[in-house]
């Protein structure tokens, strides 16, 4: 067994960062002010650093979407949708499962969010459409498809 020092700063509200990943904000210390530094030693075991497994809520099927369009197949996207993904969520930058399936090179995916009705009109916080970012990764076929599906 090897010990490894994680290096956590306190902050309000959130999960503290660390090298080796990041405190549960559920997991709140009494007593410390904001800003304070702690060092925890932490004990590896096989590669895995020891203790009780993060508890995280799941992701909602919107963030789900969002996670998965540039990868996931169509049969994927599609049972998202079912489960009341919503094809237009947008996360803090603007950027939609369609973008996110332009970025990913998933022409599957840009037909069945096309399908379930995505706007092909949204912009993310640069100001681009789908369109415009599968111009500027050079992604000719999502290009023809979402011309296509504009006319």
């Amino acid at each position: 067994m090897r010990s490894a020092y994680l290096y956590i700063c306190v902050t309000p509200g959130t999960a503290a960062p660390s090298r080796h990943g990041r405190l549960p904000a559920a997991k709140t210390i009494r007593g410390l002010g904001i800003g304070t530094l702690l060092v925890v030693t932490a004990v590896a075991v096989g590669g895995v650093l020891a203790g009780s497994p993060a508890r995280t809520a799941p992701a909602s099927p919107d963030k789900q979407l969002l996670l998965q369009a540039a990868t996931a197949p169509a049969a994927r996207v599609q049972a998202l949708i079912r489960r009341g993904a919503h094809v237009n969520a947008q996360d803090r930058f603007g950027v939609t499962p369609l973008m996110q399936a332009v970025i990913g090179n998933n022409p599957a995916a840009v037909r069945t969010l096309i399908a379930a009705g995505a706007n092909l009109h949204l912009r993310d916080l640069r100001g681009d459409t789908a369109l415009d970012l599968a111009r500027q990764l050079g992604r000719r076929q999502i290009v023809k498809i979402l011309a296509d599906a504009r006319q």
